[in-house]
This record gives structure tokens, C-alpha cells and sequence, in this order.
């Protein structure tokens, strides 16, 4: 009988543990990820609000820099020369792609690589 009450206890005070909250979207965003496209592979790079994008098959490779902000799974990121915003809802089918599929727009599918 105090073997089954000490189990009992032990397994509740395990489940009341603290949890480690989940990643936010920026927290998954962080890093490195390239668009793949037959003409164009576009390297977006997220960090600290902002995020550094590059045509890369072009020469010399055309960049734009943006700065972003995220609510639950929107990113909003704006082109920092221009002032155009652009709000996309962000999915992600694995650890290392995500879909951001832009509000009265298309989707974009890219690969973590860094």
C-alpha cells in the first residue's frame, strides 16, 4: 500500500513538473532558409527583427532588407527602401521547411539551411 501511494505521489508531482513553453515563430523562424525556384534560389536570412533577402542566381545578387515583427503564426515583414508590407500566415510541415502563405497571395516554401 506505501509503495502505491509513493508511486502515486511521484506521479503527480512529474506531471505538475514545469514544461518548457513552445517556440514562438520567431524563435522557429531564426536562421537561415533558401526558396528554391528554377530561375531564382532566394536566401532569406531571419535575425533579431530583421530579415536580409538575396537573389542568389542573379549577378550581381539583387538584396533587399526587411524588418518583421510575428503574432502567433503571422509574420508581417516590411521592405525596408520601400515601406511595402507584406503579412503572411506560417505554417511548418517539418523541422526544417516552412510555408509562408501570403494573405491575398501566394504561398512561398522554404528550406532551412543554416
Amino acid at each position: 500500500m506505501r509503495n502505491t501511494l509513493l508511486i502515486i505521489i511521484i506521479t503527480i508531482l512529474h506531471g505538475c513538473a514545469e514544461k518548457d513553453p513552445l517556440p514562438t515563430l520567431d524563435d522557429m523562424l531564426q536562421g537561415v532558409w533558401v526558396r528554391y525556384s528554377p530561375d531564382v534560389n532566394t536566401n532569406l536570412d531571419f535575425h533579431a527583427g530583421a530579415c536580409d533577402v538575396c537573389a542568389m542566381k542573379v549577378y550581381p545578387p539583387k538584396c533587399w532588407d526587411y524588418a518583421y515583427t510575428t503574432d502567433g503564426d503571422v509574420l508581417t515583414m516590411i521592405d525596408l527602401v520601400s515601406l511595402k508590407k507584406a503579412v503572411y500566415v506560417v505554417t511548418f510541415p517539418t523541422d526544417s521547411t516552412a510555408v509562408l502563405s501570403e494573405i491575398g497571395g501566394g504561398d512561398y516554401h522554404i528550406t532551412r539551411i543554416q
